[in-house]
């Protein structure tokens, strides 16, 4: 259900927080096959980034020409995932859910009502061990495995 703001300036979503640039970890909310305004198959990812009581709402394209191969293979590969890139096909529910960690950075632009406003944007997907914590991991990093 769509829900208006109560007050002018609200955010129908909640209070949202502005990241400080830095690597985050986030969730995939939802994912949308569209085309780009020059014609090419694009992927719009909804990413929800929380740390504390702060989330940050951000979404990222992927576009599907060569020159953002890359960015398509280390969104994968960081959300685990990167073993369907060589396939060359998948289905979009296969990512909803996933987790994986990203840079964020802050980027400016004018809001409708003329205003200067931030948002944070993607400087980058990486692979971090970050998301685990202490009692989240499976062995340590100094024990002997027997196989």
């Amino acid at each position: 259900m769509f829900k208006f703001p109560t007050k002018e300036g609200e955010n129908k979503m909640g209070d949202i927080t502005l990241f400080e640039p830095g690597e985050y970890n986030f969730t995939v909310r939802s994912v949308e096959d569209k085309v780009s305004k020059s014609g090419n198959d694009m992927l719009k990812v909804a990413l929800i980034f929380k740390q504390g009581d702060g989330v940050s709402f951000v979404d990222d394209y992927l576009v599907a020409i060569p020159s953002q191969v890359h960015k398509m293979k280390s969104f994968l590969e960081c959300i685990g995932m990167g073993h369907i890139f060589d396939s060359g096909e998948m289905e979009l529910e296969w990512l909803v859910g996933k987790t994986g960690n990203a840079c964020l950075e802050q980027d400016s632009y004018v809001g409708r009502d003329g205003e200067t406003k931030h948002k944070n944007v993607i400087a980058q997907y990486v692979q971090s061990k970050k998301d685990l914590s202490e009692d989240e991991k499976l062995f340590d990093d100094d024990m002997d495995i027997p196989f």
